[in-house]
């Protein structure tokens, strides 16, 4: 006999089991909730989504239901009860043949429109933006008019943070420069592959503005996978022309201030190399593509892949040693630990923060 130990356990590990995924899905506050759609784009899937779930959950009642009901109907009452056997019916055969049928054709018409309804091209006007695909974060260049692919028509590139008009198409134009990532808002978009040598249209909307879309790479892509995560901000049509307009502003050396002088100096220095790997307008030792362009660093909230805020103190952590705050990176540790490497005292590093600070 079954000790009453082992069969409450078998009774509970279930109940506690179903319980903590109900749980799961009560959060108040879910940044990247994709039954919270903004704009026309996500609202498409998510009405796709509401129609097949429907679907999903009337055939299921239906089917566990009529099991439920043979389960007792036609129970085994004593010993001698045999089931009655039956070779063939061909009206239930047609029946749950043809029921299907139709219910896969009601799911899949509506689906296929929304697949030619995102595969559309975009709409005149549309907000042209390359997304390309970094390990660990996003690289955004902006287009004036419509996506070329030529590098030579990128007007300005940006990192990190997405930043689109109110209620205006955006076209994402989505790809990779090293390993397949999945780039994915879900308040404003599905998933979509970022494939290296490929380049695939994603089409997002927002409706309204003073609004910060969570969002991260959905494919693993090594070790810092987890870390490569997105923000998708809204501004009104004005305050996006302004932004533009400042993104397009070049640093002018003989302007920086006297008290980042020493970083800036640490900066260009071949012996450190920070310009090797990363652009600053303006700056013509800082020309790299390797990292992101930092020419107006300070617009931005976060850095690292949106990992970390930006403030002074989580720069110098970053600066000091990247690959211990973000396993993978590609930025190296100038704190003596790589040898091909300098190794910068903390005060060096201070005069570094102090000059990306000025990057506004």
């Amino acid at each position: 006999m079954q000790p009453r130990t082992d069969r409450r356990r078998q009774w509970w590990l279930p109940v506690t089991a179903a319980l903590v995924l109900v749980a799961t899905g009560c959060a108040s506050d879910a940044p990247q909730d994709a039954l919270q759609p903004e704009g026309e784009w996500s609202r498409k899937t998510h009405d796709l989504w509401t129609l097949t779930f429907t679907i999903a959950i009337v055939v299921f009642v239906l089917v566990m239901g009529a099991l439920v009901f043979a389960m007792i109907r036609f129970r085994r009452r004593s010993d001698d009860d045999r089931p009655k056997q039956n070779h063939g019916n061909t009206k239930l055969e047609l029946t749950w043949t043809i029921i299907p049928a139709l219910v896969l054709a009601a799911i899949a018409v509506p689906t296929v429109g929304t697949i030619f309804d995102l595969a559309d091209d975009p709409v005149d006007g549309a907000l042209a933006v390359e997304v390309v695909g970094h390990q660990f974060w996003w690289e955004y260049r902006y287009y004036e008019d419509e996506y070329t692919g030529n590098p030579d028509d990128v007007v300005f590139r940006t990192a990190n943070e997405l930043v689109i008009p109110e209620d205006r198409e955006v076209a994402l134009y989505v790809t990779s420069v090293d390993v397949i990532h999945s780039f994915w808002t879900p308040r404003l978009a599905g998933k979509q592959d970022a494939v290296p040598g490929r380049t695939v249209l994603l089409k997002i909307r927002a409706d309204d503005p003073g609004q910060r879309f969570m969002g991260q790479c959905a494919e693993y892509c090594a070790l810092s996978h987890a870390n490569m995560r997105l923000i998708t901000e809204t501004m009104t049509e004005g305050d996006f022309q302004t932004w533009w307009d400042h993104q397009l502003e070049q640093v002018d050396p003989a302007a920086i201030p006297d008290d980042a002088q020493a970083g800036y100096d640490l900066f260009i220095s071949p012996d450190v190399g920070c310009a090797t790997c990363h652009t600053i307008g303006g700056i013509e030792q800082a020309a790299g593509v390797v990292g992101p362009n930092l020419t107006h660093l300070q617009t931005r909230q976060t850095f690292a892949g949106s990992l970390f805020e930006l403030t002074p103190e989580n720069l110098h952590a970053w600066v000091q040693n990247a690959p211990g705050q973000k396993p993978g990176s590609y930025m190296p540790a100038f704190n003596g630990s790589n040898e091909n490497y300098a190794d910068l005292s903390s005060e060096e590093v201070d005069q570094l923060v102090a000059f990306l600070m000025t990057l506004e």
